[in-house]
């Protein structure tokens, strides 16, 4: 949808959960896809040292505040 194509909230349905993605610039299906890999790739990571749900969450918003500082990412 053309009318979508500055949006930076996405929310996708599916059965059983939403996902909603929130950024700072416009989320085009293709940026959403780059996103999601690298997304997959974390959880896989995280899922394979033994984290929880929310250990995850705690090192990816570590992560990505490092990042946004200037920091290099792991």
């Amino acid at each position: 949808n053309s009318s979508d194509a500055g949006s930076k909230r996405v929310s996708l349905q599916l059965v059983d959960v939403t996902i909603t993605f929130v950024s700072s610039q416009a989320i085009t299906l293709e940026r959403l896809l780059d996103k999601l890999d690298r997304l997959t790739k974390e959880c896989k990571r995280g899922f394979s040292q033994g984290f929880d749900i929310s250990t995850l969450v705690r090192v990816l918003r570590d992560r990505a505040k490092a990042e946004a500082a200037g920091g290099v990412a792991c």
